[in-house]
């Protein structure tokens, strides 16, 4: 299970309690599972409930700790809802919030009442379904056939006047089912003090079955993991000499096809793919990405593959998606750890948040049942103590106390100028918390501007509740080009005044990834001296640019290739191809192909061939 959290929808109503396990291949799918664990009765002071709903609340738990153990390619959300008994609110406002954000729900399983049965009446489990639900009620009967043959599966209807929460998915167009017991017999005693084991929850063999059809139906709605990978993504690296070591654990259901499992990288000039070996390890492998020169940037993901044909990648989505690292010198710009004033500014156009407004302070915390709220440190080691948080309170305060509410805050950095840069990535540390994890409205939100803030790009969001410092680092240039005013802006909002917001960032920086001037030898270093590339300048530039580079010293004339590829490593366009004589040289390219057609903006490498030695970098066109 990946976490665990509350949903608050109600300040009078209690909140309701999720789980999540994450999907292995299609994460943005949900399954869900629920049930609700309030009760009522006519003594709002004894609300046993233990067939309406502490069975069917029992048996989401009960899935979930079975499941927890396996992987599936799609979402399983598991939730306990609050205030069905007072008109289905939990389950209604956990269905309108995912209608609301566009969630795909494929299926939603609700568990009502599991643990009554009528005196001479078979043990069967009734399913309620509506027209556009029927498959999941098929599916459920044909698990249940399989793995609870002694279970019958009863097509069932809500009683008169009655509901439950399948009802709000139905609402929201969402397909669902509710798992009831026998409908036209069912429990006498709920909404009663007689709700109770053994009067009202009377038959434990009903509820044992109904949890092993759930438990078949949501593996089978979910579609269980046939391989999976688990694989902690290489850092950047001076190194430009030995090879790099990726190391990743991966599982299956059924025997891997050795010959399928590889590494396959890309610096968009050269790609390959490293074969995974084991490492003696229970289903641990590694596979060694050859050295590359200083200034490459090397994407990579995993491939793995089982006897059936099963195959799984590592990250999901590659090879559009990909791990990357770089392999070079990283030099800082800028570092700003805010122990003191820099021209960073609160405020911009649209915001309208009553409390919560960013401030630079030394955060004091706040704590829910779920942990950390604010920060009760910031991220700079000591001494340093100061960050930037939204609206901080005061030492042992309530989490409600100056958390972010009625609308959005922004934190504004100064004016950069990155124009003479290449290769910049931004940095920083920052802390959310929205308190109901990924299902919540409240969106935290990174954004870059190259004009001063006249426009933006954003460059990180998310809905998820972190509760913790996290890095993140982003290449500016894959978002926009590098100019001398450059800005970022930071923005947590809470627009619903249920949720409880609170976000924070520290330790802030920009750094360039320096193109080391290193040779690679096919058959060894050349005896006398080497090629030397420098950098194009101007970079970014529209449409020319000069690139100067240097011949090494050899037996008469020297072979000299320069060459241009896109980012994909496709040419773009050979500048020269001719024998020079050592000393220096410089060619010019026009932004064109080899067929004189304008080439769109972006980054491109150039390299340099020269006798033995290689060397690339990096330019950036800017029409």
């Amino acid at each position: 299970i990946d976490s665990v959290y509350l949903h608050w929808f109600d300040a009078e109503i209690k909140e309701n309690v999720v789980a999540v396990i994450p999907g292995a291949k299609n994460p943005g799918k949900l399954v869900v599972v629920g049930g609700h664990y309030d009760s009522i009765t006519g003594n709002h002071n004894n609300c046993p409930g233990a067939d309406d709903d502490a069975s069917g609340t029992a048996l989401v738990i009960e899935c979930a700790r079975i499941l927890s153990r396996y992987r599936f390619d799609y979402t399983l959300v598991f939730v306990a809802f609050g205030g069905e008994e007072v008109g289905l609110v939990g389950s209604e406002a956990f269905a309108a919030l995912a209608d609301a954000r566009g969630d795909t729900i494929l299926a939603a399983v609700c568990a009502d009442m599991i643990g009554y049965v009528a005196p001479g009446d078979p043990v069967d489990l009734d399913i309620v379904a509506n027209p556009t639900s029927l498959w999941i009620r098929q599916l459920a009967t044909d698990a249940a056939a399989l793995y609870v043959p002694d279970l019958a599966i009863v097509n069932g209807a809500v009683p008169g006047g009655a509901s439950s929460d399948h009802a709000s998915f139905w609402g929201h167009g969402f397909p669902a089912v509710l798992l009831f017991e026998d409908s036209d017999d069912y429990s006498p005693y709920i909404h009663t003090t007689s709700d109770v084991v053994g009067i009202s929850y009377n038959s434990e063999t009903l509820a044992r079955r109904s949890v092993r059809a759930a438990v078949a139906l949501l593996a089978s709605l979910a579609e269980p993991n046939e391989i999976a990978i688990e694989h902690a993504p290489l850092s950047h690296t001076p190194d430009t000499e030995n090879s790099y070591r990726v190391v990743a654990t991966i599982e299956a259901t059924t025997a891997l096809d050795p010959d399928s499992l590889l590494v396959r990288y890309s610096t968009g000039v050269v790609s390959g793919a490293a074969p995974l070996a084991p490492t003696g390890r229970s289903g641990e492998y590694e596979a060694f990405i050859p050295a590359m020169i200083g200034g490459t940037f090397v994407d990579y993901h995993i491939v793995a593959a089982d006897v059936e044909g099963n195959r799984t990648v590592h990250p999901l989505g590659a090879p559009g998606a990909a791990h990357s690292f770089f392999v070079g010198e990283i030099t800082p710009i800028l570092a700003d750890d805010f122990e003191a004033e820099s021209g960073w500014t609160v405020g911009d156009a649209g915001d309208d948040a009553l409390e919560g407004i960013w401030e630079r302070a030394v955060t004091n915390g706040t704590w829910s049942a779920n942990g950390a709220v604010q920060p009760d440190e910031d991220h700079t080691p000591d001494p340093g103590a100061t960050c930037f948080v939204t609206g901080n309170a005061q030492p042992g305060a309530s989490q409600r106390e100056n958390e972010v509410q009625g609308g959005k805050t922004t934190l504004l950095s100064p004016v950069f100028d990155l124009s003479g840069y290449s290769n910049v990535r931004v940095r920083y540390w920052r802390w959310y918390s929205n308190d109901t994890g990924f299902l919540d409205p409240d969106e935290w939100a990174v954004d870059v501007s190259g004009d001063g803030g006249e426009s933006w790009t954003r460059i990180e969001s998310t809905w998820k509740s972190d509760q913790s410092w996290r890095f993140v680092e982003k290449s500016i240039e894959d978002f926009t080009p590098l100019t001398a005013e450059m800005r970022f802006r930071f923005i947590a909002r809470d627009e619903s005044f249920q949720t409880i917001v609170e976000a924070a960032v520290d330790d802030f920086s920009l750094v360039t990834f320096e193109e080391i001037s290193t040779a690679v030898a096919e058959g060894g270093p050349s005896a006398a001296g080497r090629a030397t590339l420098g950098r194009n300048a101007p970079n970014p530039f529209n449409p020319t640019t000069r690139i100067a580079y240097t011949v090494p010293v050899g037996s008469g004339a020297v072979p000299v290739k320069l060459i241009v590829y896109d980012l994909g490593g496709r040419l773009v366009r050979v500048l020269v191809d001719r024998p020079e004589p050592a000393g220096p040289g410089v060619a010019t390219w026009d932004g064109t192909d080899s067929n004189g057609r304008p080439v769109a903006s972006g980054v491109y490498f150039y390299q340099l061939r020269a006798l033995s030695d290689r060397e690339t970098k990096r330019m950036v066109l800017l029409r």
